[in-house]
């Protein structure tokens, strides 16, 4: 977590492919966690064509249509040696951000870039 945040946080900020996010505790400005979003373009070239039609808007043909765009977590952590929030309540501050974005641009899908580890994967689900 320290380490994406002293190294990449702020070149990525600066170069607007991400914002990062990070949640203190009010009295002590201790980091909580941190999450970065920010946008990213999916290739469903390859999906067959009644998924692809799931996913492109009403009214459009799937197509010709190869290229999707979402919204990318690609960053979540926490800090384990705060138990000020569980994970899933951290989760959920990135959900009303998602929503936030949403309300003003509009996506279909996010896109979770995640590690494929069974705890991970249960607090995402």
């Amino acid at each position: 977590m320290l380490t994406y945040l002293s190294d990449k946080a702020t070149n990525f900020e600066k170069q607007h492919r991400s914002r990062n996010f990070i949640v203190e505790e009010t009295e002590t400005n201790n980091i909580i966690g941190f999450f970065s979003l920010s946008l990213k373009v999916v290739d469903i070239s390859d999906l067959e064509k009644s998924l692809k039609k799931k996913l492109v808007l009403k009214g459009k043909s799937p197509k010709n249509i190869d290229y999707l765009p979402v919204l990318l977590i690609g960053q979540f952590g926490k800090n384990t040696k705060l138990n000020k929030l569980s994970g899933q309540e951290l989760f959920e501050i990135v959900i009303q951000k998602i929503e936030e974005f949403r309300a003003i641009v509009g996506t279909q899908m996010v896109f979770l870039d995640s590690i494929n580890h069974p705890k991970v994967i249960q607090l995402y689900e």
